[in-house]
């Protein structure tokens, strides 16, 4: 009897083990899918975090690659992240070409052969350069403020990681009037780029620039014009000297410098012609082409939701009714399509909080200002501060964008803690720029607001101003569906008005409130009886 009992427990012993199996195997499945665990296709062991990215350009050339900007701030290991790229199913070619880390990171990748598709690792930070990767990025620009002198422009050139202390960009020729990518004064740029020759060829190189600037073809210089001046001296393109250049791929370098007042900087050439005909601008056909992407997705490997801010470098529009402009800006959260369901944004924004996956605010000035963002879930947080600043000068407001500054002042308003007042820091300006936004009838909810929590500010204003926004309150409130509270904000106005003027004014609102709305004429001749007495 024992003997023929034991395959049966050896039997359920097995029928155990295998339903053990199943279910960790059913667990193992659950966290695989589960938002934010480690993917099982995370290529790179020791990367803490990757991008997708979506080629939107391919390069003029292979060896251009696709240049990524990515985002940074405090996302990022750093300074100089070790970065693997991959497309195609395989690890392709890629190279670091800036970091900031207040700012971004920039990557070249060897663009693949099929597909448009590549994710992007990023890892530890390395002490120096790489390897070459055998790319051919172009054509770059690098900006950065700094003392205005040549040297500090060969710095930011020789920096590791590159461009680690300004902006980095792609642009189609050396040929500025301002800076693309900041201010326009104590600043210095540094251009790279390459081109190809289809057979050996003698050119003229010359340099047309405000303030000084240097050109080198090769890493030799080639056209030299350093020292504070204007482009007057050397508008014709005095300042060059012939190159004999084989047939292939050559590297261009340009360094620049801005003190203050107009700024130019001009790479220009002559192939064959005479001596004296006049060198043009390098043309964009000339130089390879690195290709662009954008990012579609982006996680950290070890489930935290990613912070990534979009809209901080350009903004939408300005009004300019004071001293100083104000300019809107419309922030968000980059990042919401790509975190897991029930991520939590907050807003930093000059000391003020707010939550949300988006934030429109309004900034003074050209000053740069900071913004800070953050995102958490169950499996942790990140966090990213950006600088705000447009690179690029904003349309001037018009009537259609009266809405959008209202809700940027509503955003402003419902930031900070509940009992504070949200203007208590506004300026002249803002209160200004306020006026220009309101519209008969509409903002009810954002005066409210004003009135209720920042009453001392408005009080502190001139006459016609308190008394614009006194008017738009009550007409909001009295046009829409609390017209009781309406009566109470005209009481208020009433009791705390020094005029006696206005204090009547206030009086007879009240009147025509209990003929029209109240529909109490009772109320209305009281009313006016003590207006006349």
């Amino acid at each position: 009897m024992a003997a023929r009992e034991e395959p049966r427990a050896a039997c359920e012993r097995r029928a155990r083990r295998r339903r053990g199996l199943l279910g960790a195997a059913a667990w193992a499945a659950v966290w695989a899918a589960a938002p934010g665990a480690p993917a099982a296709d995370w290529a790179v062991a020791s990367a803490a975090l990757r991008f997708e990215v979506q080629i939107t350009e391919p390069p003029s050339e292979p060896q251009a690659g696709v240049l990524a900007i990515l985002p940074d701030g405090g996302l990022l290991p750093g300074p100089g992240p070790a970065v693997d790229v991959f497309a195609d199913g395989r690890r392709v070619a890629a190279a670091l070409v800036w970091h900031n880390p207040s700012e971004g990171l920039g990557v070249v990748f060897q663009a693949p052969a099929t597909g448009s598709q590549a994710r992007i690792y990023l890892g530890a930070p390395q002490r120096s350069p790489p390897a070459e990767a055998g790319l051919r990025p172009s054509l770059l620009l690098y900006t950065a403020p700094a003392e205005p002198e040549l040297a500090e422009a060969a710095r930011l050139a020789r920096s590791w990681p590159p461009g680690a202390r300004g902006v980095m960009g792609r642009v189609a020729t050396i040929g500025h009037l301002e800076n693309p990518f900041g201010a326009d004064d104590n600043y210095v740029s540094y251009y790279t780029g390459w081109f190809r020759l289809a057979e050996p060829k003698r050119i003229y190189f010359a340099t047309v620039s405000d303030e000084g600037s240097e050109l080198r073809i090769d890493g030799r210089t080639a056209a030299e014009w350093p020292g504070l001046h204007t482009r007057d001296g050397g508008r014709h393109g005095e300042y060059g000297t012939e190159v004999d250049l084989a047939a292939g791929e050559h590297r261009l370098e340009y360094l620049h410098f801005e003190k203050d007042g107009p700024q130019e900087a001009q790479a220009v050439w002559r192939r064959g012609g005479k001596p004296g005909d006049l060198p043009k601008l390098i043309p964009a056909e000339a130089y390879l082409r690195s290709g662009s992407c954008r990012i579609v997705g982006g996680a950290f490997r070890d489930g935290r939701p990613l912070a990534a801010i979009a809209g901080c470098t350009q903004a939408q529009s300005y009004h300019w009714v004071g001293e100083r402009p104000v300019s809107l800006f419309a922030l968000e959260a980059a990042s919401e399509s790509w975190n897991p369901r029930g991520t939590v944004y907050r807003w930093t924004v000059d000391g003020r909080d707010l939550e949300g996956p988006r934030c429109a605010w309004l900034f003074e000035g050209d000053a740069p200002a900071r913004v800070t963002l953050s995102a958490s879930n169950r499996r942790g947080a990140s966090q990213t501060t950006r600088t705000v600043v447009s690179w690029s000068p904003p349309a001037k407001a018009g009537p259609r964008s009266a809405r959008e500054y209202r809700e940027a002042f509503w955003d402003m308003c419902r930031s900070g803690p509940a009992a504070s007042s949200p203007c208590a820091r506004w300026s002249p300006d803002l209160w200004a720029t306020l006026t220009q936004a309101l519209e008969p009838f509409q903002g009810g909810a954002l005066l409210r607001e004003l009135f209720a929590r920042g009453r001392a500010e408005i009080r502190a204003l001139g006459e016609d101003q308190r008394w614009l926004l006194e008017d738009l309150l009550v007409g909001a409130l009295r046009l829409g569906r609390t017209p009781t509270e309406a009566l109470d904000w005209m009481q208020r106005f009433e009791k705390d008005e020094p005029r006696r003027e206005r204090r009547l004014y206030w009086r007879l609102q009240q009147v025509e409130y209990w003929l029209y709305e109240g529909n109490d004429p009772a109320a209305a001749r009281r009313l006016a009886a003590e207006a006349r007495a």
